[in-house]
């Protein structure tokens, strides 16, 4: 498995903080003795809990604020498995929901639709996520996306409702 470019940085960074600790360390033990190399090591698995905490930080921040939704349409996507997607449709149409929009995420190579439901307080997706080449991820995993997402403490659906979905989720 083929780390990300950030990941591999990570754990280089980590490494070598390590081998830079571990040779402090050495050098400390070899000229002054176990207690001056304890004291250094204590302080430097301080400094290691601080940069953990650091990179928990950084790494949030880099998380963009706001998501870019593009509308699109679904004769866009002309190898989208168009009679499951409409199916899909169909049936939350007649559980309630309401269609709201179809878009697309500009880092992402996919389509979805998302509907909302006025009486139960929560939204559905249905998307079909592609690869490179253009092939549907659906056609060669075969899983379907279908997502309920609530944004209240308690998620609340209909048994019917609940009986559909791949995927509940509750976002607070």
């Amino acid at each position: 498995m083929k780390l990300s470019d950030g990941t591999q940085n990570f754990w280089s960074q980590m490494r070598g903080y390590a081998l830079s600790s571990a040779l402090t360390i050495a050098i400390a033990f070899h000229f002054y003795g176990w207690k001056i190399a304890s004291i250094i090591a204590l302080f430097l698995f301080v400094c290691f809990i601080w940069l953990l905490s650091d990179i928990k930080e950084k790494l949030i921040r880099t998380q963009p604020d706001l998501f870019n939704y593009e509308t699109t349409t679904i004769e866009d996507y002309p190898l989208l498995n168009f009679n499951w997607f409409q199916n899909q449709t169909d049936q939350l149409k007649l559980l309630g929901f309401v269609q709201i929009m179809d878009y697309k995420i500009p880092q992402s190579p996919g389509f979805a639709r998302c509907f909302a439901h006025p009486v139960n307080y929560c939204y559905a997706e249905v998307n079909e996520v592609f690869k490179a080449t253009g092939e549907s991820l659906d056609l060669l995993q075969n899983q379907k996306h279908v997502r309920f997402i609530s944004f209240l403490s308690d998620l609340k659906l209909s048994d019917e409702i609940r009986s559909q979905s791949k995927s509940i989720s509750d976002r607070i």
